[in-house]
């Protein structure tokens, strides 16, 4: 079956554009700059597309390119492949103070679940303590449209605590998600 997501997410930036590039690279847009420099770009799977060097000289692809003039736009349409803007920065477990910050809309969406946010652990390194798993993903249901998180229960990960529901998430509407830990 093949299914089409659309993620339209908007990230604070505030950093310079580089001098040469495609207009419809998201690094065109200004606003975008402390995001990508602060990530790397993950398609089909979990394989790396793009790194930040790239991602900041013009980095642009159907599936990951500027909209509207300011919108950064991830599309894929294969059951199974996702887009995902990866920010590099793990969680360490044992941190007690981590913030995270998303403005996002969701244009359109086909299929069940698109992830919003998703907070990784920094076992994702190769050298942290967690568990190898999501601590946190936020995530619109495409059968309400309501967003949910689901959280991990303890440093296991092997548990989740019950789904929390966010409440309504309209298509074209921006929604401010903020974690703190």
């Amino acid at each position: 079956m093949i299914r089409k997501r659309y993620i339209i997410a908007s990230l604070s930036a505030l950093l310079a554009l580089p001098a040469v590039v495609s207009a419809l690279a998201p690094s065109t847009e200004s606003k975008f700059l402390n995001a990508l420099a602060a990530s790397k770009l993950q398609y089909p799977v979990s394989s790396s597309a793009a790194n930040t060097a790239s991602l900041l000289a013009g980095y642009d692809e159907a599936w990951f390119t500027l909209t509207d003039t300011d919108k950064m736009t991830f599309t894929h349409g294969i059951n199974g492949e996702r887009s995902e803007l990866r920010n590099l920065h793990n969680w360490n477990v044992n941190t007690t103070v981590q913030t995270a910050h998303a403005n996002v809309a969701m244009i359109t969406q086909a299929g069940d679940q698109v992830t919003i946010m998703q907070i990784l652990d920094d076992s994702n390194t190769g050298t942290g303590t967690g568990p190898g798993k999501p601590l946190l993903r936020v995530y619109r249901n495409g059968s309400d449209g309501n967003a949910y998180a689901t959280v991990k229960a303890d440093a296991s990960g092997t548990t989740n605590l019950d789904v929390v529901n966010l409440g309504a998430m309209a298509l074209g509407t921006y929604y401010d998600c903020d974690v703190t830990r």
